[in-house]
């Protein structure tokens, strides 16, 4: 039963080319998986809902 809501991918609106940018948003992303703010705010908002929250850094699709 535990199934994710969804299996899209998701991803951060940015101007095209803008590799700065990219990079600093995924360095964030990263830090946040890596410091515990992420497992943190998950189980805030899903904790109860029974999920498996995970909780590893997520695989990036790279800058342009």
């Amino acid at each position: 039963m535990n199934n994710p809501f969804t299996e899209e991918k998701y991803g951060v609106g940015l101007p095209h080319g803008d590799v700065r940018a990219c990079e600093a948003v995924n360095k964030a992303i990263s830090e946040m998986y890596q410091d515990g703010t992420a497992a943190e705010l998950l189980e805030q908002w899903f904790g109860e809902t029974g999920l498996d929250l995970v909780t590893s850094v997520p695989q990036f699709e790279g800058c342009p």
